[in-house]
């Protein structure tokens, strides 16, 4: 396990009833998240994303209809082309989608993410 270049702590929404406990985190080109030790005691796994794959960071609006999952209150939203949006209930999502845009064109060992060149 690289060391992070950025990391923090989150819930990711995992299904519209499920909501894991751990840390949202970048290791070189790749987005994980890092379930917790309660959350890996329930089978619980890490998740993960290349940053190239990410084509925007933003927050979701309240939605009702994921009341059990944070629905109630803004959420990072990750957008995986339109694939799929990934769900995460962060303090201010605002903040971390801006940190993580930052960090996400931040070159990595002298290349971008996602070009294909490594130093």
């Amino acid at each position: 396990m690289a060391v992070p270049r950025w990391k923090h702590r989150c819930n990711r929404v995992a299904s519209r009833f499920r909501a894991v406990g751990g840390t949202l985190q970048v290791e070189g080109d790749t987005l994980w998240f890092r379930p917790s030790d309660l959350e890996r005691r329930l089978n619980e796994e890490d998740w993960s994303l290349p940053l190239a794959s990410v084509t925007g960071f933003r927050v979701a609006p309240v939605s009702v209809r994921d009341l059990f999952v944070g629905g109630l209150r803004p959420r990072l939203a990750l957008d995986e082309g339109r694939q799929a949006t990934h769900l995460f209930v962060v303090r201010d999502p605002q903040a971390v989608a801006k940190e993580l845009l930052a960090v996400a064109v931040e070159p990595v060992d002298g290349a971008f993410p996602g070009d294909g060149a490594r130093g």
